[in-house]
């Protein structure tokens, strides 16, 4: 019953974060809170995508989402255990020069359906500011 409950919970909570991302006619969109990042040099950061599924895309299978673009942020992708379609993704900035960097987030899907990605900005500093997100 404690199980049940808990996810209950999970999904009422996930429920309610989850209204505020509109449903796309076909296929699935790629959501972050925050698109443009800033981070001071060698720290690290995570955020959240988030898989907006059209009523037809509900059981198609997608890849997990890459980031794709220079090689100078270290990126890591990993699956949340409570939900299939949030992902979170750690910024590693350890061996990356101050400046800015633009990545775009994609996933493939298996089939006909399509995912819509989007792009990312992370502006690293010198570590003289303190590291926000705008």
């Amino acid at each position: 019953m404690k199980k049940l409950f808990t996810l209950v919970l999970i999904s009422a909570a996930f429920a309610v974060s989850a209204q505020n991302y509109e449903a796309p006619k076909e296929g699935v969109n790629l959501v972050v809170d925050n698109p443009q990042v800033v981070l001071e040099k060698g720290s690290s950061y995570d955020f959240e995508i988030l898989m907006v599924r059209s009523v037809r895309a509900k059981r198609a299978k997608f890849e997990a989402p890459r980031v794709v673009g220079p090689k100078a942020i270290e990126f890591s992708v990993e699956q949340s255990a409570e939900n299939s379609d949030l992902y979170t993704v750690s910024v590693n900035t350890a061996n990356v020069e101050a400046g800015k960097y633009y990545y775009l987030v994609a996933a493939k899907g298996k089939g006909i359906h399509k995912a819509k990605g989007l792009s990312m900005s992370f502006e690293v500093t010198d570590g003289n500011s303190v590291a926000s997100t705008n």
